[in-house]
């Protein structure tokens, strides 16, 4: 019996919380991980002056590509505003630059006219009406 008290005792000890002393701070412990660090953004200015300066980027400076890849979001708001940018994009383009990014817009357009937000359905028929069109 006393062997068992005695191995309780032991490892209680392992676990007991050390008291701090007044106007004392704990010693931290020797396998702390420190998980703070530091980050930068990388600015490159060459690449933002041939996106500023082609035509075909939106008010929000979105390719056709960046569009298209924003139609497969989950997120009904970015699906509008993709939507809105390629509305907005076939306004300042020509026919026949049109042909050339329908075969990227149509595989990501087509499942929007499944959405379940209705203003998703409705702003993706009226983009399909404007394409028509053109």
């Amino acid at each position: 019996m006393a062997k068992s008290q005695r191995s309780k005792r032991e490892k209680q000890k392992d676990f007991v919380k050390k008291k701090v002393k007044v106007g004392k701070t704990l010693q931290k412990p020797q396998n702390e991980t420190i998980t703070t660090f530091k980050t930068r953004s990388i600015l490159i200015l060459e690449q933002l002056a041939e996106k500023e300066a082609g035509s075909n980027v939106t008010k929000k400076r979105y390719t056709l590509s960046e569009l298209c890849s924003r139609l497969g979001q989950k997120n009904p708001n970015q699906k509008l505003d993709a939507c809105q940018g390629i509305n907005e994009l076939f306004g300042k383009l020509s026919s026949e630059q049109t042909r050339l990014g329908l075969s990227s817009l149509m595989p990501a357009l087509c499942p929007c006219l499944l959405d379940d937000d209705s203003k998703v359905r409705t702003t993706t028929i009226q983009l399909f009406e404007l394409l028509i069109d053109k």
